[in-house]
């Protein structure tokens, strides 16, 4: 039996190379939550292909007179016909191991394929003297071939470290504090999860949609925790009770679950447009009325899936209604998903993230059902789920399903002001959220909608007015919306109650109609324009429309100047043109007034009086040219151009980057894993400023990394700078506050030394410290309890220690990406650290926006969002062409 394998046969050789073929590639069971693992795919043999190969014609035979052709046919040499049948997988492990003439021993025992794969050596495994690991080495080999079929609800649990699921990562979703989700494709072969009666469409196209199937899921994997299998047993529990009898549109689709070693996975319909927060910040609101009643019916229908939620059918006790709490309705866990061919206004809304929910049987027709609160969001959490105290924090509070109804209104008023005004104008909402609450003495949940008392906030208030003085003539539906909030949703329980869920299912398809009759007698329901992805310049929108008359002396200062973009391009790798997203925003805002943030929350800490609005005289602003702007494509052609020996614009390469001489220059690459889908864009803007820049720094350029403390010192040209570039590859989760605190660090070092010399003559021979730019390239998807403003301030306060003007040290924050929360963070690092005109040595500015501004923003008042106003302080104002 131990006779030699002839692998140097042909058939033999043929088997060999379709073992070790690595076209097939899954997700091993260990790591499904390693999203820093190099690659963590690993080869394995589909059966159809297996089967397709050995059903050639004579290719067992073939195989068995390679392995036994030499032997007295009397000695009973195995079937082939047995081989094929129950022994395919066993031969061919044997042959990849080089113990093919052992398939005897297996078939006289009948160990069959279905009995894979063998986690402990069975009984009548069989020996070889020349060979003591043989089980060992079968062992590791078998799981090629033992891939497990994924099928609908399976709740399968594998143990074995070595199972390799059919399962190809494409995508890092997201990564939340006890779970983590990612774009998933499933293998043809091996996918049973559509087989579902009640489901009609496919998981990874628009339903109905008649497209060919693309096997797209989301893997939601719960990471290892102390409460990871509770949330885990709590969301599919619910996503299970909730599919029962039929799923629901507006419920994000639940296909199944499984558990690997100590993680805990589900399987989840996929959504193209990401959360509610990725779909806001990428998409334009809509301008004219058709696409302003295409957007709310698609979104209001959300009510659907909260509705199915409070009141389901048990799976269990007959027609026992049950009713449910979500308890973390909130924009990062509303997904949506495009509908094809479609507007995109026309989407589907689905509630997802049910780690949080809990159900009760109903045992009383009349009374509304208490269930103890589970802690869910806090920013759009009710104000009775609110502890005030840490002594309470862990008390069951009694909660009622109404809940759910104010965390939706909270929703609906961001995505009213998306609606009425644009993202950005979302993230300032939030921002001054947290500003007022940031008074209340003891206050302890940040951005949210209440006082923590008896109070909505004055800036919730005030917002909302704006908001309903301000909505386009042709929108019909945004008034009523805010109204329903105010009367029917953000209410306190003890003085006029909330709606059911159920009153408001009816009240939104009621304002529907509504907007869509008057559309249809007002005629604005015209066509709807075609909209073209960002980078193209194609972007229509509704003509413009008259804008109300503002005072004739002064306005209020909002959010940014509309020379300036707010670009947030749709994907990693897609540039936009600089000029396309604004031109649109542009036209939508007309006629808008412009306001600042509420005037209570600009009053000074201090016990001194509260201090006005801050204004500025209309002449003023208007008398204020806006910066040149320098496109990125166009900057590319021009460096193409001037390499190439052609005619470039000199306006570009001298008038205003003049200032930048005398200056060192230094790059922070954020190379953490989330950067890896920018990476090329990374390279391609990095080349670009370092060609600019490597003629205004004789020292050489700086480059730095967050992954390292290592640097790199005076590069000379940008083709030396991508040199040590293409040496990195994104890794890991990082500190930018320890890397960007380190360089400042070391900058203020060299500062102190220089005005520690109080003599002139102690100060002859020394070298001047030349003033800094740093430019960091970053996602903002920084690790959780990173905060880059005490380095910020850090430095602020050493240039005021030493009477320097702000010019002396630039920090650029380039933003890579869409993520909502990187949005949002560096906006609040340029606008909401309080910084006085003088001392604003931040700026930020999207990686596809204007190049000059990149270069010039923190140390040119110019190419700064920020107006100085008559109180000393820097505001951002949003002015309307």
């Amino acid at each position: 039996m131990d006779k030699a394998q002839p692998d140097d046969h042909p058939a033999i050789q043929d088997l060999l190379k379709l073992v070790n073929s690595t076209e097939d590639r899954g997700l091993r069971s260990g790591d499904t939550n390693d999203s820093d693992a190099d690659d963590g795919e690993y080869a394995f043999i589909p059966r159809t292909r297996l089967h397709a190969y050995l059903g050639q014609y004579d290719q067992v035979e073939k195989l068995l007179s390679a392995l036994f052709g030499d032997e007295d046919p009397l000695s009973n040499p195995p079937d082939a016909g047995t081989i094929r049948q129950s022994y395919s997988k066993i031969l061919c492990i044997l042959i990849a191991i080089g113990k093919g003439r052992f398939i005897n021993h297996f078939i006289e025992h009948g160990m069959e394929d279905r009995y894979l794969p063998f986690q402990s050596q069975p009984g009548n495994f069989p020996s070889a003297t020349s060979d003591s690991s043989f089980f060992t080495t079968f062992y590791q080999q078998q799981w090629k071939f033992c891939v497990p079929e994924l099928y609908k609800c399976c709740n399968k649990r594998f143990d074995a470290n070595e199972w390799i699921l059919p399962i190809k990562r494409l995508e890092e979703l997201g990564l939340g504090g006890s779970a983590a989700t990612c774009k998933i494709e499933v293998h043809e072969a091996y996918d049973q999860l559509y087989l579902d009666q009640n489901h009609q469409g496919d998981p990874g196209s628009s339903e109905g949609s008649g497209c060919q199937r693309a096997r797209f899921y989301v893997l939601k994997s719960y990471r290892q925790t102390r409460d990871a299998e509770h949330f885990y047993n709590s969301e599919c529990s619910a996503l299970k009770r909730l599919n029962y009898g039929g799923r629901c549109r507006n419920i994000i689709g639940f296909y199944g679950s499984f558990r690997l070693n100590k993680t805990f996975n589900i399987l989840l319909e996929y959504a193209d447009k990401g959360t509610l927060n990725d779909y806001l910040a990428s998409t334009p609101p809509p301008c004219t009325g058709k696409d302003i009643v295409t957007f709310w019916k698609s979104f209001l229908a959300v009510t659907l899936g909260l509705a199915r939620i409070h009141g389901t059918e048990s799976t269990t006790e007959g027609s026992q209604i049950v009713q449910g709490w979500h308890q973390d309705i909130q924009p990062a866990n509303i997904l949506v998903k495009s509908r094809e061919g479609k507007s995109v206004y026309d989407f589907e809304c689905k509630l997802a993230d049910l780690g949080l929910s809990h159900f009760k049987k109903n045992l009383s027709l009349h009374a509304e059902a208490t269930d103890a609160d589970t802690r869910g969001t806090r920013a759009y959490g009710a104000p009775e789920c609110y502890r005030f105290d840490t002594a309470i924090d862990t008390y069951p509070l009694p909660v009622k399903q109404s809940i759910d109804v104010w965390s939706l209104g909270c929703v609906f008023s961001e995505v009213a002001t998306w609606v009425a005004r644009n993202w950005d104008a979302v993230l300032e909402y939030r921002q001054q959220r947290k500003r007022e609450t940031q008074r209340i003495p003891g206050f302890r949940d940040g951005d949210c909608f209440h006082d923590g008392k008896d109070k909505l906030l004055i800036t919730v208030d005030e917002n909302h007015a704006e908001l309903r003085r301000n909505v386009r003539p042709c929108d019909h539906v945004t008034k009523p919306v805010l109204k329903m909030i105010k009367n029917d949703m953000l209410r306190w329980l003890e003085s006029y109650g909330r709606r059911s869920v159920n009153y408001l299912c009816k009240h939104s398809t009621q304002l529907i109609q509504e907007a869509e009759k008057v559309l249809g007698e007002t005629n604005f329901g015209r066509p709807s324009p075609t909209v073209s992805p960002p980078g193209s310049d194609t972007w229509l929108s509704e003509p413009h429309l008259v804008p109300p008359e503002p005072p004739q002396d002064s306005i209020q200062l909002n959010s940014r100047p509309a020379y300036l973009p707010t670009s947030v391009h749709n994907g990693p790798s897609t540039r936009s043109d600089y000029t396309g997203r604004n031109s649109i925003e542009r036209q939508c805002n007309q006629g808008r007034r412009l306001t600042s943030a509420p005037a209570h929350l600009e009053q000074s800490e201090s016990s001194n009086p509260p201090m006005s609005t801050p204004t500025v005289s209309i002449r003023a602003l208007k008398s204020r040219e806006p910066p040149p702007v320098w496109p990125l494509r166009a900057a590319l052609q021009w460096r193409s151009q001037k390499k190439d020996g052609k005619p470039v614009n000199i306006f570009h390469e001298h008038h205003h980057l003049a200032s930048l001489k005398k200056r060192d220059h230094a790059f922070l690459i954020d190379d953490a894993s989330s950067m890896k889908p920018h990476w090329p864009d990374v390279r391609e803007l990095l080349g670009l400023l370092g060609y600019i820049l490597k003629n205004y720094d004789q020292n050489g350029l700086e480059l730095y990394f967050t992954s390292s403390n290592k640097s790199y010192s005076k590069v000379k040209t940008s083709s030396n700078l991508l040199a040590i570039f293409d040496q990195k590859r994104p890794h890991g989760k990082h500190d930018m506050s320890e890397r960007l605190g380190s360089i400042v660090s070391e900058y203020q070092k060299r500062l102190n030394k220089q005005h520690t010399q109080n003599s002139l003559r102690a100060r002859i021979g020394q070298e001047e410290t030349r003033p800094l730019s740093l430019y960091v390239f970053t996602d903002a998807i920084w690790q959780p309890v990173c905060d880059v403003a005490p380095v910020i301030r850090s430095m602020v306060d050493c240039l005021d220690q030493h009477n320097l003007l702000k010019t002396q040290v630039g920090i650029q924050f380039i933003r890579f990406g869409n993520r909502p929360e990187g949005i949002e963070r560096l906006i609040a690092l340029d606008t909401g650290l309080k910084l006085n005109n003088v001392r604003d040595i931040v700026d930020t500015e999207p990686s596809d926006g204007n190049v000059k501004k990149m270069l010039l923003g923190p140390v040119n008042g110019w190419f700064d969002d920020d107006v100085l106003t008559s109180n000393g302080t820097a505001a951002s104002a949003s002015v309307t062409e």
